[in-house]
């Protein structure tokens, strides 16, 4: 419901379980982990490289290929990673 409110739409996909997440460990442990929000999903980054294991993003992938799997997977890690730095650097968004 909160990317609903937010963007306007909701939809089955990487980038609303990536809003998702991050209100929730933001309301709960005061802080947004894309570690953490990765290896909730079955993602694990090792030095930039993805070591994917079964998990809740098979749900959100399971019409994409091997590759693009993978590449949009290597994408919402990306962003995770950004949204996690811009919290950090800008305290007062919490």
């Amino acid at each position: 419901m909160a990317t609903k409110r937010l963007l306007g739409e909701m939809r089955l996909n990487l980038l609303d379980e990536l809003i998702a997440d991050c209100m929730g460990m933001v309301a709960a442990p005061g802080s947004f982990d894309a570690g953490l929000f990765g290896r909730c999903l079955g993602i694990d980054m090792n030095h930039g490289d993805l070591a994917i294991a079964n998990g809740s993003w098979l749900s959100y992938t399971r019409e994409l290929s091997e590759g693009e799997a993978i590449e949009a997977l290597g994408r919402v890690m990306a962003r995770a990673r950004e949204l996690e730095s811009t919290l950090e650097r800008q305290t007062g968004l919490l």
